[in-house]
């Protein structure tokens, strides 16, 4: 009971704690969008790469892998990077409780994968999407609150973009309108 109980909490776990939002979003809505994102993402790097990945163990490891805000919340980008140590402590805790997880759910083949590197590398990117999206959604509303974080964002996806050739592919399959523009044609 205890794991389903983690799993509803996470919809009470508000993300963009101390950021004036319009709208709130729960962990439980971040890590569904991030498991959509990364499906897709899966797809495509197993069209382009050499190695294949298990398209279901990246879905559930997106769909998991804020587990642990159930008991430590969330935690802003800036919030973490006020200081070094506690960036580092905060990552400790969130992977220690998600492997925690992993085995609680009898599941510890999501905690370790040859392709584990490609693996994260598609979790960060569908988790800087995500972000940059709400943030994007934001300023669409008139919230200026979110600027630095968007602008932050989008540097972090324009890098991402020229590191990864399925994050490349990515952004030109599904970014085609005008308002995505800062990801899509800032890197040729």
């Amino acid at each position: 009971m205890r794991e389903l109980e983690k799993i509803y909490k996470l919809n009470n776990v508000k993300r963009w704690n101390g950021v004036f939002s319009l709208q709130q979003q729960s962990v439980s809505e971040h890590c569904f969008y991030c498991a959509c994102i990364s499906g897709m993402l899966v797809d495509i790097y197993n069209e382009v790469e050499d190695k294949h990945l298990d398209t279901e163990k990246v879905i559930l490891r997106a769909l998991y892998h804020d587990i642990s805000e159930s008991f430590l919340s969330h935690l802003t980008h800036e919030a973490k990077n006020t200081s070094e140590m506690l960036k580092e402590e905060v990552e400790r805790q969130k992977n220690k409780g998600y492997i925690e997880w992993c085995r609680s759910i009898n599941r510890p083949d999501l905690c370790c994968d040859k392709n584990i590197g490609d693996i994260e590398n598609i979790l960060e990117f569908s988790d800087t999407f995500d972000a940059w999206m709400y943030a994007y959604m934001e300023l669409e509303y008139g919230n200026q609150a979110l600027r630095s974080a968007y602008e932050r964002l989008t540097v972090a996806l324009q890098k991402q973009k020229e590191t990864y050739r399925w994050a490349k592919i990515f952004c030109e399959r599904y970014l085609k309108e005008e308002k995505y523009k800062p990801i899509v044609c800032s890197i040729k």
